[in-house]
C-alpha cells in the first residue's frame, strides 16, 4: 500500500502564503509611499519588524531562490536585529 506524504507544517504553509502575497499585500503600501515620497530614510517600520531573525532570513532566502528578491523586500525585511 502506498504511503502518503505528510501534510506541510504550519510554518511552511504560513511562509508559502507570505511569499505568495509579498507584492500585492505586504509590500504594496510601502511601494506606494516610496513612489510618492522621494526623500531618503534611515529606518522603515514595516510589517516584518516583529519577526525573528531566522524567519526574516528564511523569507529572504526563499525570495532569492525563486528569483523574486527586489530592493524593497530587503528594505522591509532587514531590521535592526538582523545579523
Amino acid at each position: 500500500m502506498p504511503r502518503h506524504s505528510s501534510a506541510p507544517s504550519l510554518l511552511e504553509v504560513c511562509l508559502s502564503s507570505v511569499l505568495r502575497h509579498m507584492e500585492d499585500l505586504w509590500c504594496a503600501d510601502f511601494c506606494r509611499q516610496q513612489r510618492n515620497n522621494s526623500s531618503s530614510f534611515l529606518y522603515v517600520v514595516g510589517p516584518f519588524d516583529d519577526l525573528p531573525d531566522k524567519l526574516s532570513r528564511r523569507i529572504l532566502a526563499e525570495l532569492k531562490a525563486r528569483r523574486q528578491l527586489r530592493r524593497h523586500h530587503v528594505q522591509l525585511l532587514v531590521n535592526a536585529f538582523t545579523t
